[in-house]
């Protein structure tokens, strides 16, 4: 497993690959690691493609990525894959696109485990009363994500 780090104004990710895919992204609470990883053309188009997102540049992500999960979980993080840069939508809008009409919380706790975020947007998703929620990262990243998308909350 190659292992590398991304800053962005609100703080570090850590990329995780493993045979070429993307598996995991973390957001790291601690400051920025010092650690040195091998130079791996993955990781590179990894960082480039985060770095022109990060930087304003309305992109869709084209990196290999390897989804784990519930069946549940696989649904909501496919779906994930459609909402367009710059639009949201609420959890109760995503259960029904997943035919799961009665399980916006369900659909909650997916995102909550999404091993992919910032790749597969779960920051799109907010409550229908247009607060943003919560997420993984914290809601200091959500705002910036969705401020970078060009919404204000």
């Amino acid at each position: 497993m190659t292992i590398g780090y991304c800053q962005a104004t609100p703080g570090t990710i850590a990329i995780r690959m493993e045979d070429g895919e993307v598996i995991g992204i973390d957001f790291v609470r601690e400051p920025f690691p010092d650690i040195q990883y091998e130079a791996n053309l993955d990781l590179k188009e990894v960082f480039r493609q985060l770095q022109a997102y990060f930087s304003g540049e309305k992109i869709r992500f084209t990196v290999p990525i390897r989804l784990r999960g519930t069946l549940f979980q696989l649904d909501i993080y496919r779906i994930l894959q459609d909402i367009p840069y710059g639009q949201v939508v609420s959890y109760q809008e995503l259960a029904n696109r997943a035919d799961h009409p009665r399980s916006w919380r369900a659909v909650g706790s997916a995102l909550k485990h999404n091993p992919l975020p910032i790749l597969l947007p779960c920051h799109r998703v907010i409550h229908q009363n247009g607060t943003i929620g919560a997420y993984q990262g914290g809601t200091n990243w959500k705002r910036w994500l969705l401020t970078l998308e060009g919404h204000s909350f």
